[in-house]
C-alpha cells in the first residue's frame, strides 16, 4: 500500500474551498426561499403549488449541503491545526534550576548556579516590574533563566538570558514570534518582554493571539506601571488586564526606550 503525503498548507487550501462552495450554497438557499416566497404569493393553482413544493424541498437540499460543508471546512481546519502541531511539538521552554522555588520569592537560580534577587519596591515606592513580573511566572510554576545572578533591572532581562532559551531580539521580537508559534490560531503564552536600558523595564505577556475577524496581533497582559494604576500594596492584587493591538501595545510602551527583545516562556 503506497504511502499518502498531504501538506498542511493544501489541507488549508481545500478547507477554504468548502468555505468557499458553502458561502455560495448560502446565496443559493437564500434565492430559493426568495423564489419560494414570490410562488406563495402568486396565483395558488395546482400547477403553481407543484412549483413551490419542489422549491422548498430544493432549499432543504441546499441548506442540508451547505451545513455539510461548513461540517467539512471545520473538520479540515482541524486536521490542519494537528499537522501543524505535529510539525511543532510541545516542549517546556524553561530548565528546573530557573524553577527553583525559594522562601522569599524575589530569589531566583541563575544558569552558573548562583542565586540571585529582584528588588520588591522601586525607588518611588510602588512594586518593582522586575518583582512584578518573576512573581507571576513562579506563581504559574515558571521561572527565568538568567545566565547569571546580578544586574536584572528590567532593561537587562533580554540580554541576561540563557543562550539556550527562545530569545527574539529586537522590535520584531513579537512579531517574529507570533510567526512561528502563532500560525496554528492558538494563542501564544507567557512571553517576557524587555525594553530600555538600565533600569529599563521588563514585563510579562500572557498571550498572544491573531483576532480572527481583522487578523491583527493582539496582546494581553497586566503590568503594575503606566498605563495601570501602579500597585503600592499587596502584589497579589493584580492590576486589571489589557487587551490591545500589537501597534497599541507599542505606542503604549514608547516612553520605556527600544524593545530588546522578547523571551518564550513555558511550552511552545
Amino acid at each position: 500500500m503506497s504511502e499518502i503525503r498531504i501538506s498542511t498548507e493544501s489541507v488549508k487550501a481545500l478547507a477554504e474551498k468548502m468555505r468557499g462552495c458553502a458561502d455560495r450554497m448560502s446565496v443559493i438557499e437564500s434565492n430559493t426561499i426568495s423564489a419560494t416566497k414570490l410562488i406563495e404569493n402568486g396565483v395558488m393553482n395546482s400547477s403553481i403549488g407543484n412549483i413551490r413544493s419542489k422549491m422548498t424541498a430544493l432549499r432543504n437540499k441546499v441548506k442540508t449541503l451547505h451545513s455539510n460543508l461548513e461540517a467539512n471546512y471545520d473538520l479540515l481546519m482541524f486536521v490542519a491545526q494537528k499537522f501543524e502541531e505535529a510539525d511543532h511539538p510541545t516542549r517546556n521552554l524553561i530548565p528546573d534550576w530557573a524553577k527553583e522555588k525559594f522562601q522569599d520569592s524575589r530569589y531566583y537560580r541563575a544558569e552558573n548556579g548562583s542565586s540571585g534577587y529582584v528588588y520588591y519596591r522601586n525607588d518611588g515606592g510602588e512594586v518593582s516590574c522586575t518583582y512584578y513580573t518573576l512573581h507571576k511566572l513562579k506563581d504559574r510554576g515558571l521561572g527565568f533563566p538568567f545566565k547569571y545572578a546580578g544586574g536584572a533591572n528590567g532593561g537587562n532581562w533580554f540580554n541576561n538570558c540563557s543562550d539556550s532559551a527562545k530569545k527574539y531580539p529586537g522590535n520584531d521580537c513579537l512579531t517574529n514570534i507570533m510567526n512561528e508559534y502563532g500560525s496554528s490560531g492558538k494563542p501564544v503564552q507567557n512571553i517576557v518582554i524587555s525594553m530600555g536600558g538600565s533600569p529599563g523595564h521588563v514585563l510579562l505577556i500572557d498571550k498572544m493571539y491573531k483576532d480572527p475577524n481583522s487578523g491583527e496581533i493582539m496582546v494581553e497582559w497586566s503590568d503594575m506601571c503606566y498605563p495601570f494604576n501602579k500597585i503600592y500594596g499587596d502584589v497579589n492584587t493584580l492590576n486589571p488586564t489589557k487587551n490591545v493591538t500589537l501597534d497599541q501595545f507599542k505606542r503604549y510602551y514608547s516612553w520605556g526606550g527600544n524593545i530588546s527583545g522578547a523571551v518564550l516562556i513555558g511550552e511552545a
